[in-house]
């Protein structure tokens, strides 16, 4: 299997169809038995963590000369307390309180817990500004936080509440939020054009960072903060880099990615066998400056694509169909040392190495892809499960969310969930075909 084996394992890497949406919320947990694959159990487990009641009151609004704010506020605060994974929403009809007495300053403590509240976001806009506040109800008191008022605005009301949002997990879990954080993702233009987007955590800020009326894949970040991608541009897949192309030959690149340190490059490319008149996929070092091909890291009869490097650059995940399916392996940095990591399924692609230790990949199970974890043993975990095609996932730079695309609501969207799986969020609709997101 050369040429036709090639694009077997590119597919799932590649979009796939689109068209709907449904609402952010949480969605139904994975939970439940083990799963029994070709007798390797994959562990579909409960969440790490129970969520905290948090009630969300914003009452004290002047909209007269900014109508759109509060509207937009409440929604924010909503949408991003959900997506924090620490919280569960208290239900604005089941509040017991004194609607009328509670004011942004003074606070019944009693009445929140009453509601079952154990935390309180509190709103205010007034005076041409936003006013925000956390209170730990059970304690009778609120956190000092450095962001809890901007201008009351259109430019700096995201800007506003992500700067409170990141000092609220920092608070509450000892690591700092994401919420200025960016997601890359490629999305289907007009006419088969494929441009590379970008979002925050919660789908704000939407905007394009490549779109050059062709096919742009595989985005990744390069040294400088600019964006590492192939582009089908010269006419057949080549790597740049933001606007500057690197590779300048006949060969067809399927996806680059950059060590951790940023001096070396592992790409996916097409190579003549000798031994025969088909061509097949290796996975080779390249020299980002000169986009010269350095070692071929895999070398075998094979197609082996989409290098993941390892939080400290010295292993490398790959695809490879050698053992006759696609499956994830790992070797050293240097090539030597391959050895299959995934036994459990008949196709898996698309591996991410997170900074935890665990690779995420897209698995088909019965003809449907879904995404699972597994660590350096091979003990895989199961994340989605009865919850449409899922596939192309990405851990964020701490490790406490994986984003990928989902089809669950009829069309490839933008989701993020916690690692267990859990609490699962979808962030971006545009109504198209969106794919290999990075964080």
């Amino acid at each position: 299997m050369r040429l036709a084996g090639l694009l077997a394992v590119i597919t799932l890497a590649l979009p796939l169809p689109a068209a709907a949406q449904s609402p952010l919320g949480s969605m139904p947990g994975v939970g439940g038995e083990n799963v029994d694959i070709f007798s390797i159990h994959v562990v579909v487990g409960p969440s790490e963590r129970d969520l905290e009641s948090v009630a969300l009151w914003v009452k004290e609004c002047e909209p007269s000369d900014r109508p759109a704010v509060c509207g937009e506020l409440l929604r924010l605060l909503n949408k991003d307390l959900q997506l924090t994974g620490l919280f569960k929403l208290v239900d604005p009809s089941a509040l017991i309180v004194d609607r009328e007495k509670e004011t942004y300053e003074n606070t019944a403590y009693q009445g929140w817990f009453d509601s079952g509240a154990r935390y309180l976001v509190k709103g205010s806009v007034r005076d041409g500004k936003v006013f925000l506040k956390l209170h730990n109800v059970l304690e009778k008191g609120s956190f000092r936080f450095k962001n809890e008022s901007f201008p009351a605005d259109e430019k700096n009301l995201v800007k506003g509440v992500h700067a409170f949002m990141n000092e609220l997990v920092l608070a509450l879990s000892g690591q700092k939020g994401l919420f200025d954080s960016v997601i890359w993702f490629v999305s289907m233009g007009a006419k088969g054009t494929k441009s590379i987007r970008s979002s925050y955590l919660d789908g704000t800020g939407l905007s394009t960072l490549i779109d050059n009326g062709s096919v742009n894949l595989f985005p990744a970040p390069a040294p400088g903060g600019k964006v590492l991608y192939t582009s089908f541009l010269p006419g057949m897949p080549q790597i740049y880099i933001g606007d500057k192309r690197i590779t300048h030959d006949d060969l067809q690149y399927r996806g680059a990615q950059f060590s951790p340190d940023g001096k070396r490059l592992a790409v996916a490319v097409n190579v003549e066998d000798e031994n025969a008149a088909e061509t097949q996929t290796d996975v080779f070092l390249m020299d980002p400056e000169s986009g010269r091909l350095g070692k071929n890291l895999t070398d075998s009869d094979a197609d082996e694509v989409t290098p993941s490097w390892s939080p400290d650059g010295s292993q490398i995940a790959f695809v490879s169909n050698r053992s006759g399916n696609a499956h994830i392996y790992v070797m050293n940095a240097d090539g030597t040392g391959a050895r299959r990591l995934t036994y459990a399924g008949i196709y898996n692609s698309t591996p991410d190495w997170g900074p935890n230790g665990l690779i995420a990949f897209t698995g088909l199970d019965e003809g449907n892809a879904d995404i699972f974890t597994v660590d350096l043993g091979g003990n895989i975990r199961r994340l989605t499960q009865d919850q449409g095609k899922n596939k192309d996932p990405r851990w964020s730079p701490d490790g406490r969310y994986i984003t990928y695309v989902s089809r669950r609501s009829g069309s490839w969207n933008l989701y993020v969930m916690t690692p267990d799986g859990r609490y699962q969020w979808m962030v971006v609709n545009e109504g198209g075909d969106l794919s290999t997101p990075w964080w």
